[in-house]
C-alpha cells in the first residue's frame, strides 16, 4: 500500500481507488523532459527505454521511495502532437505495480506510407504526453 495522503471521494463503487496524474514533453531522440512536480505528484521517475518505449514508476522522487500498489485499474494517455505524429497507437506492455511500482507504456507506427506494418515508433521532438493512471490501493475491502 502506498504510504500518501489521498484526498477522498472519488465516486466509485471500488473502494481504495487511486488515480495519479503525470506527463513529459518529449525532447531530441525521445528524451524525457518532465513537465515539472506539480504535475507529477506521486511519480518517482518516467524513463525512456528505447524507440517509443517508456516506463513510469510511482513514488517520490525527494526520499527516493517507490510506491507499490495492489491492483492495476487503468491507464489514459493523451498526446499533445507537435507537428504529424509519427505513431498510430500505444499499448500498455508491461505492469508491475505490486512489485516495481511500474508501467510501461510502447508507441508503435506504419513502417512507412505504403508498408502499414507497426513498429516500435518514436514520438516527435516536443510532444507532451499527459497520463492517467489508476490503481487500487489496497485489496483490503
Amino acid at each position: 500500500m502506498a504510504q500518501r495522503l489521498y484526498q477522498q471521494f472519488q465516486k466509485t463503487i471500488a473502494k481504495e481507488v487511486v488515480t495519479l496524474f503525470g506527463g513529459f514533453t518529449v525532447g531530441a531522440v525521445g528524451a524525457v523532459n518532465p513537465i515539472g512536480r506539480v504535475a507529477n505528484q506521486g511519480i518517482r521517475s518516467i524513463v525512456r527505454n528505447g524507440i517509443g518505449n517508456y516506463t513510469i514508476t510511482f513514488g517520490d522522487p525527494n526520499n527516493n521511495t517507490i510506491d507499490r500498489y495492489a491492483e492495476f485499474l487503468g491507464v489514459t494517455v493523451t498526446p499533445i502532437l507537435n507537428g504529424t505524429p509519427a505513431f498510430t497507437t500505444w499499448v500498455l506492455s508491461a505492469t508491475d505495480i505490486r512489485v516495481s511500482g511500474t508501467i510501461t507504456i510502447q508507441f508503435y507506427g506504419p513502417t512507412s506510407s505504403s508498408v502499414t506494418t507497426l513498429v516500435a515508433a518514436e514520438l516527435n521532438t516536443g510532444t507532451q504526453l499527459k497520463f492517467s493512471v489508476t490503481m487500487r490501493n489496497t485489496l483490503n475491502i
